[in-house]
């Protein structure tokens, strides 16, 4: 999609005089020094605070969606802070927010200063001039892969089309939050990808080397085919698909195939693998404590390794690394968020590897090797690869192919129309960007029964337009005043028997 005049964002101290916030900072220091204030001279201390350039949202005129994200450098949070206009007036009262960076939200087009005070009582300021408007480029994405629910495996790739590099990014969730761990990040060539993001709807900041902005808004939330195949997992017991048509052993000699006649577990040096599935079967449920491999390359069957497994770590492991293989399915995607210890979570970040379940994978190798641990236990990791084995475990929870969506939201109503052809039903809304009421027109290659729904961007259905039956060849047109209440981004999705299209409204009044 291209971003043009929607919603510029521009960073503060791009277009302001110099000299007059020169001038403003003076005043507002003396402010601060000849105020009456409850803390003590010895609280007067001060930590530095910045806005985050590739964040800063303009809103438009009349409107008060305008946003500024704020990087703590060296404060201890909470943080309280309080918006002030130009003339120091406080538009915003105080408000509490648990740690940094945080978004300053709801701001009309003007110049803010802000307060903040950490929670030793020091205080810093910024200031934000959302009042003028920047320079800006086109940019577009590509390359959707949308994750199923509970998954954090989407992606997307950014092209630039007329920026110059580096560019720096800033990655929002539909609310305008920002996304820990994608806040101002550098990318010295386009186009890059952005990946690792559990579904939702994002809206992407970009800001060039010149200082000029560009911004795409992506949905990587599931809408269709979000029902997932289950698959019933290995847990050291039992491995098959529902109902026993394939047993666990022909399962597990297709893992064997797909990977090259193995499957290995720990690292070259400290490693261990199986060759067969009668000597997984007959090595596993294993038991015993937590360990490091041996300092040699083994196989299952041949000492040191014969028998069942004396091992937790090595047995969960060896587990983890059949439910991964399993062909077809994206299990290695799923987040470990609330499935495993935060602590755990925490070194498989550090060891450089994703919140995932591939993640977990790949550091408890290292550990069998012997590698870093990054503060936590064998056994934490054991417990850790346990409960995603157990969350696979019995076809309870899915473990299902990639969700496809038909056709990736486009920005201020474009559309891909090579793509919907393809798929035979195409759509078109006007006015659009609208003001309260929708007119589409809908012609589709296939007959049957047919929906057209209305989508918040929290994926929840607010609205059907239409429904009923439709005729190969005929065009169905459809009139909606949208309530006031849904007067916001919405996404239409129109379906004909098993065919689905979709795209993106925008509402001329946000």
């Amino acid at each position: 999609m291209t971003s043009t005049n929607a919603s510029p964002m521009h960073a503060s101290y791009l277009n302001a005089s110099l000299l007059l916030k020169k001038g403003r900072k003076i005043f507002l220091l003396l402010l601060s020094v000849l105020s009456i204030s409850s803390l003590t001279y010895a609280q007067q201390c001060t930590f530095v605070s910045k806005i985050i350039a590739s964040s800063v949202m303009v809103p438009m005129a009349g409107h008060t969606d305008g946003t500024l994200a704020i990087e703590v450098v060296d404060g201890v949070g909470p943080f309280t802070y309080t918006v002030h206009d130009m003339q120091m007036n406080v538009i915003q009262p105080p408000t509490v927010v648990a740690t940094a960076p945080f978004v300053v939200k709801n701001l009309a087009p003007g110049y803010y200063w802000i307060d903040i005070v950490d929670s030793r009582g020091c205080k810093s300021f910024v200031d934000g001039d959302l009042q003028t408007m920047p320079c800006t480029f086109v940019s577009k994405y590509s390359n959707v892969v949308v994750p199923k629910p509970g998954f954090s495996n989407g992606s997307f790739t950014v092209t630039v089309v007329d920026g110059t590099a580096p560019f720096h990014v800033t990655v929002y969730d539909g609310a305008m939050n920002l996304i820990p761990g994608y806040e101002n990040l550098t990318f010295n060539s386009s186009p890059f990808t952005i990946s690792g993001l559990p579904n939702k709807y994002y809206w992407v900041g970009i800001v060039d080397s010149k200082g000029c902005y560009s911004f795409v808004d992506v949905d990587l939330q599931c809408y269709t085919n979000c029902t997932p195949t289950k698959i019933c997992t290995y847990t050291q017991g039992y491995y098959g698909n529902p109902g026993g048509q394939n047993s666990h052993t022909k399962l597990i000699d297709a893992i064997l195939t797909a990977n090259g006649g193995s499957v290995m577990v720990g690292r070259p040096g400290h490693s261990v693998k199986a060759i067969t599935s009668q000597q997984i079967l007959d090595f596993l449920p294993g038991g015993g404590p937590s360990k490091v491999l041996a300092a040699i390359n083994g196989t299952l069957g041949t000492a040191p390794y014969t028998g069942t497994s004396t091992n937790t770590l090595l047995s969960q492991t060896l587990t983890l690394t059949l439910n991964l293989g399993i062909s077809g399915t994206q299990l290695g995607g799923i987040s470990l968020s609330g499935l495993v210890s935060p602590a755990v979570i925490s070194a498989v970040v550090a060891a450089g590897y994703p919140n995932t379940a591939a993640g977990l994978l790949s550091f408890a190798n290292d550990a069998l090797a012997g590698g870093n641990l990054h503060g936590v236990t064998l056994s934490a990791i054991s417990d850790a690869a346990t409960a995603i084995n157990e969350y696979f475990d019995e076809c309870r929870l899915y473990a299902g192919p990639q969700a496809i969506v038909a056709v990736s939201p486009k920005s201020d109503g474009e559309k891909d129309q090579n793509a919907e052809a393809k798929i035979g039903i195409t759509v078109s809304a006007s006015p659009n960007p609208f003001q309260s009421t929708l007119h589409f027109v809908i012609e589709s290659k296939v007959s049957g029964s047919a929906e057209l729904g209305l989508y918040n961007l929290s994926g929840a259905k607010v609205a059907v337009p239409f429904s009923g039956y439709i005729s190969a060849g005929r065009s169905q047109t459809v009139d909606y005043t949208v309530p006031s209440t849904l007067r916001g981004g919405l996404m239409y999705m129109m379906r004909v028997g098993d065919k689905m299209t979709s795209g993106k409204l925008v509402s001329a009044s946000h």
